[in-house]
C-alpha cells in the first residue's frame, strides 16, 4: 500500500465543458424567466378571483339564510345552468 493520497484509488474529477461555445451568454436571446407582465397578470387573477368567491359565498350563505340550504342549492343550480346554456349557445353561433 502507498501512503501517496494521489495513490489512494481517488479519481481526479473531469471538467465540465460551460454550457455555451464561448462561455458568453447572449443579450439578444430571450430570458427563460417569467417576465413581470405574467406575475401581474396572475396576482391580478388571484385577487379577483378570490374576490369572486367571497361574492358567491355571501351570496350563497343569504339565500340559504332567507330559504334554507334545498333552496339555495336549486337557485344556484338554475342560475349555473342558465349561465352554461348562454355560453353553449355562444359557442354554438360562434362555429356554425
Amino acid at each position: 500500500m502507498s501512503s501517496d493520497p494521489d495513490d489512494a484509488g481517488e479519481r481526479e474529477r473531469p471538467q465540465h465543458a460551460a454550457m455555451s461555445s464561448n462561455g458568453q451568454t447572449n443579450p439578444d436571446a430571450e430570458s427563460d424567466g417569467l417576465g413581470t407582465r405574467f406575475w401581474v397578470t396572475f396576482a391580478a387573477g388571484t385577487v379577483a378571483l378570490g374576490i369572486a368567491a367571497v361574492v358567491i359565498f355571501a351570496l350563497f350563505g343569504a339565500v340559504w339564510y332567507a330559504w334554507g340550504f334545498v333552496a339555495a342549492v336549486i337557485v344556484f343550480v338554475v342560475i349555473a345552468s342558465g349561465l352554461m346554456y348562454v355560453a353553449d349557445r355562444r359557442a354554438r353561433n360562434r362555429w356554425s
